[in-house]
């Protein structure tokens, strides 16, 4: 009777699992579908921007925060079983100020790892790709629109740094603030955990480099997108856990 109670138990905990698995796959499916719809309208009658000049913004806006990008990926590896940054020490709500997510070795080597491959990419870019197109009359016009050109010139070692310390920045800021909502590791909180690390970079980016709105509204729109789908992708080909 016993092994019959636990093993039902344990369908109901699975199936409530699943259940909200699940949920949490069709939620996330559905924001990023309005995510990318209200940035391409927005992008489209806000901005009269052309189908070809949606895509340009996107593909610059993704250049942009690359450095940001990796910082935050890479500073998950580096940090496994680090020493935390808090040092296990509580705020003044007796609870721990950061957690043990939040190491020295991630910060670390998410910001040189950020800016070792941030910096890579530039020189391509800058060295390679750049000044190919802008050889060309058609690419050069494109690129002058919306400050494209004039952005991607702003960018140096300095910028790709930043944009790099700024990441793991603000993910500490999304990390004190959940600590403070007593929420516990690794619980997600809807765009907090998407926004965070973008949006330190952006605001430290912004006196160090030339960005407008657009770009600002392009990171911001398409960062969580990708964010939530490649999660749900990795979920359903088992990389993930769960799809958060």
């Amino acid at each position: 009777m016993v092994i019959v109670n636990k093993v039902m138990c344990w369908c109901s905990l699975m199936a409530l699992k699943f259940k909200k698995r699940s949920s949490v796959i069709a939620t996330y499916i559905l924001i990023t579908i309005i995510l990318l719809a209200s940035y391409y309208l927005i992008a489209l009658y806000a901005f009269a921007l052309t189908h070809t000049l949606i895509i340009t913004s996107i593909i610059v806006s993704l250049y942009i925060i690359s450095p940001a990008y990796v910082s935050n990926g890479f500073a998950v590896l580096f940090g496994r079983n680090g020493h935390p940054i808090d040092g296990g020490r509580n705020f003044f709500d007796n609870n721990r100020i950061l957690g043990d997510g939040k190491t020295i070795e991630g910060f670390i080597g998410g910001t040189a790892s950020g800016f070792i491959i941030g910096y890579s990419l530039y020189f391509i870019v800058t060295n390679i790709i750049l000044p190919s197109l802008i050889e060309n009359q058609t690419y050069l016009n494109l690129l002058q629109q919306q400050s494209f050109l004039d952005t991607l010139s702003s960018i140096s070692y300095l910028t790709i740094f930043v944009l790099s310390i700024g990441a793991l920045l603000g993910d500490l800021m999304g990390s004190f603030l959940k600590r403070r909502l007593k929420l516990d590791r690794g619980e997600p909180v809807l765009f907090l955990d998407q926004l965070d690390f973008v949006l330190g970079a952006l605001i430290l980016g912004f006196f160090f480099m030339k960005f407008n709105l657009l770009i600002f509204l392009t990171i911001t729109f398409i960062t969580p997108a990708i964010h939530f789908i490649s999660n749900v992708i990795a979920n359903l080909l088992h990389l993930k856990k769960e799809p958060w």
